[in-house]
């Protein structure tokens, strides 16, 4: 056990953990308004709209799935996208499993669905070096949370507003710009970057595929890279 944790408390850790996603939150929130006008200018309702906000919550996978949607793919389709642009979070899940392990089945629930990019990477970050470290569940929660309000606020705020936004505040751009720092921010070793590279070489390479499955394709590729590239890694070390 790392010196001082006497002194960690769960409330500590979990304030500490809203204090270190402060800085991202700007970012997630305009992506989350992106996400919420994204959702309208495809033809949801209102009520559709917060509903696939509040219960899907995972917006590049809300983002790649409503075109599908508009264009009457089958459910298949759009089930299978959904769960492919998502396997990142078995990774996520795989790296943290020896600080969660121990937790109950409603603990591993909740951590599962309030779960993102940027709480994963503040997570790492900060406790990958201490495997023993106390309530370590709190302080994931604590960026966690704050993303997911964040999140819910922002993206009503696009849902409630989307008719009125027009065409040349260019939004869908910035939310392009907003996802691609997230990336940039997630590049941690060699592994990571071949992924990366990999996902970008097989989009442009299969851009022209229909249903967007160009989209899966490069989401598949990019994580068989990324997770051979990290086995290659271990072996050698």
């Amino acid at each position: 056990m790392s010196a001082g944790s006497e002194h960690i408390t769960p409330r500590g850790e979990f304030w500490r953990g809203v204090r270190a996603a402060l800085s991202p939150i700007v970012g997630t929130s305009m992506w989350g308004m992106v996400v919420g006008v994204a959702m309208v200018k495809s033809g949801l309702t209102v009520p559709q709209a917060i509903g696939m906000s509040i219960f899907v919550y995972a917006g590049s996978a809300q983002l790649a799935v409503l075109p599908l949607m508009m264009a009457g793919a089958p459910i298949s389709i759009v089930l299978f996208t959904a769960l492919v642009i998502n396997l990142r979070f078995l990774i996520y899940s795989a790296a943290m499993a020896p600080w969660f392990n121990h937790l109950s089945m409603r603990w591993k629930l909740l951590l599962g669905y309030v779960s993102g990019d940027v709480a994963a990477a503040i997570f790492m970050n900060n406790v990958r070096n201490d495997n023993t470290r106390p309530h370590a569940h709190w302080f994931f929660l604590g960026p966690s949370a704050a993303g997911w309000w964040s999140w819910q606020a922002s993206s009503m705020v696009g849902v409630l507003l989307g008719s009125q936004v027009p065409e040349s505040w260019g939004l869908g751009f910035a939310g392009t710009i907003v996802l691609g720092g997230l990336a940039i921010t997630a590049i941690v070793n060699r592994a990571v970057l071949a992924g990366v590279i990999t996902t970008a070489l097989v989009s442009v390479w299969c851009a022209g595929l229909p249903l967007r499955l160009g989209l899966v394709a490069a989401v598949v590729a990019g994580i068989t890279v990324a997770m051979s590239v990290e086995a290659l890694t271990e072996k050698r070390s």
